[in-house]
C-alpha cells in the first residue's frame, strides 16, 4: 500500500456481520448543540484496547447507523495511525458509539465525499517565456516544486493545492507568496479539483475570478498575509515564507471526512538563518475551520499569523477576560471580491500570544511555538454559501461559538 493511500473501510452495500465490538462513550460537556463535531481517535489506542483489531474490516455505529469514517496515515510512515469521523451533539449528551469489526477479512466502503485535498500540475504544455502554455492539468499526489517555478507561471492548477470542506475551499499559493486564499462555495459538492483546469494560458485571467456555479475566488491576499498564512517577526517585519531551499508538497489526505495539505519547506531563509518548516492545513467535514499544524526546527523566537486589512470591514476580537485559552481576531464586512459580505477570523491559544504584530497589510499576532510545534486555526464564512452568516452579529457569534468549543473538545471515554 502506498503511503499516500487513505485507508477507509465500512460499510458499502448491505449490512454486513460484524464478529466482535468495543463500544465507547462520548461526552459533550457544553450546554450547547454540535454539529458536525469532529472525533479524533488515536489507532494505537484503538489496539491497545483490541490487539486483534483490523483496519481493514471495520465501522463505526451511533443510535441513527453508520457513521462515515476514515483512517490516515498522519505521519507517513506507512502505519495508519488516526481514526476521524464527525457526530452531532444535543446539549450534554452523552453518545455511545459502537466500534464493530472482524479480525480478518476486509469490506471496503464508499462514503459520500464532504471533503477533498487536491494539487493539480501541468503536462504537455510549452514552455514559452518561462510560461507554461497550453497541456493539460493532471491530478498528483505529491511534487517538489522545480526552483524555477514563478508567481502566476501557470504551471499548477489554481497556483497550487487546494482544500475544501462542504462549506468552503482554500489554496495556497505554491510559490514564493506561499499565502493563503479562499474559494467561496455557493454548493456543498466538491469542486476545486475541476476549478482552473481550462486556464491553459498564463495570462492572470483565470476563470474561478468570475462567479461561477458553484462560487468563485472571493479573497485579494496581494503581499498581506492572507487569512491564516505564515510568517516570522524578524525585526519591525513579517517575514513570509518566501526564500527557500527546497518545496515539497503532499497530499496527506483526500477522505469523505478529512483532508490534508502538506508543505515540506527546507532551508526558510530569516534573518541569516535557515529553518525546515512542515506545515499542515487540514479541514473536515461540515466546518468552515482549517486547522494549521507546524513544526520548525531550529525553534525559532516566534511563528506569526493574521489578516489581511480591507476596507469596508469591522474588526473583531475577542473579549477581554474571558475564560479558556482560545482567542480569536476577525474581520467582518464587504471584503469579497464578489462584493458580499464575508467574515474572516484566526483562532490561537492565549498561552500561544506573544504580541500584537500589525503592519499597514495585515492584521497579525506573534505565537510562540511550543518547542517548535504550533497549532492555530482560521475560517472564512460567506454572506453566498448555503445557509450562510448574514451579518456581523451573526459572524460574531460564529466566534464566540467556535472557541468555547475548541476549549471544550468531545470527551472520550471508553
Amino acid at each position: 500500500m502506498s503511503l499516500l493511500t487513505l485507508v477507509c473501510f465500512g460499510l458499502a452495500n448491505g449490512s454486513p456481520q460484524y464478529a466482535d465490538s468495543l463500544v465507547f462513550f462520548l461526552t459533550n460537556p457544553l450546554n450547547v448543540g454540535r454539529t458536525d463535531e469532529p472525533i479524533f481517535i488515536e489507532v494505537l489506542s484503538l489496539e491497545k484496547k483490541i490487539p486483534h483489531f483490523n483496519l481493514r474490516a471495520f465501522a463505526v455505529y451511533d443510535n441513527n447507523g453508520e457513521i462515515a469514517s476514515q483512517i490516515d496515515d498522519t505521519n507517513r510512515d506507512g502505519v495508519p495511525d488516526l481514526l476521524t469521523f464527525v457526530a452531532n451533539f444535543a446539549p450534554e449528551e452523552r453518545k455511545q458509539v459502537t466500534l464493530k469489526y472482524n479480525s480478518d477479512g476486509s469490506i471496503p466502503c464508499e462514503y459520500k465525499k464532504r471533503t477533498q485535498a487536491e494539487l493539480g500540475i501541468k503536462t504537455e504544455y510549452a514552455l514559452v517565456n518561462g510560461k507554461y502554455v497550453g497541456g493539460r492539468f493532471i491530478d498528483v499526489d505529491s511534487v517538489r516544486v522545480p526552483s524555477t517555478h514563478v508567481d502566476h507561471d501557470n504551471l499548477f492548477r489554481h497556483e497550487g493545492p487546494g482544500w475544501e470542506s462542504d462549506k468552503v475551499g482554500y489554496r495556497y499559493y505554491l510559490d514564493a507568496r506561499n499565502r493563503t486564499d479562499i474559494f467561496g462555495k455557493k454548493i456543498p459538492d466538491m469542486v476545486l479539483d475541476t476549478t482552473g483546469v481550462h486556464d491553459l494560458v498564463a495570462n492572470n485571467n483565470e476563470s474561478y475570478e468570475s462567479m461561477l456555479n458553484w462560487g468563485m475566488d472571493i479573497f485579494k491576499v496581494g503581499t498581506s498575509l492572507g487569512i491564516g498564512s505564515a510568517a516570522m517577526l524578524s525585526g519591525n517585519n513579517l517575514e513570509t515564507v518566501s526564500k527557500t531551499d527546497s518545496v515539497f508538497c503532499i497530499i496527506a489526505a483526500n477522505g469523505p471526512v478529512r483532508s490534508d495539505v502538506r508543505g515540506i519547506y527546507d532551508g526558510w531563509g530569516v534573518a541569516g538563518k535557515k529553518y525546515k518548516l512542515i506545515s499542515d492545513y487540514s479541514i473536515t467535514a461540515g466546518s468552515r475551520l482549517t486547522k494549521f499544524d507546524a513544526m520548525i526546527q531550529p525553534v525559532p523566537k516566534n511563528l506569526c499569523t493574521g489578516l489581511a486589512k480591507h476596507e469596508r470591514t469591522v474588526l473583531v476580537e475577542s473579549p477581554e477576560r474571558v475564560q479558556g485559552d482560545w482567542r480569536y481576531l476577525g474581520l467582518y464586512g464587504q471584503q469579497a471580491l464578489s462584493g458580499d459580505s464575508l467574515g474572516i477570523a484566526i483562532f490561537y491559544r492565549e498561552s500561544d500570544f506573544i504580541q500584537r504584530c500589525d503592519d499597514s497589510l495585515s492584521y497579525a499576532v506573534t505565537l510562540r511555538t511550543q518547542k517548535g510545534t504550533l497549532t492555530y486555526y482560521f475560517a472564512a464564512a460567506w454572506q453566498l454559501e448555503p445557509n450562510g452568516i448574514k451579518n456581523l452579529e451573526e459572524f460574531r457569534a460564529y466566534l464566540d461559538e467556535t472557541v468555547l468549543k475548541l476549549d471544550n473538545p468531545i470527551e472520550i471515554s471508553y
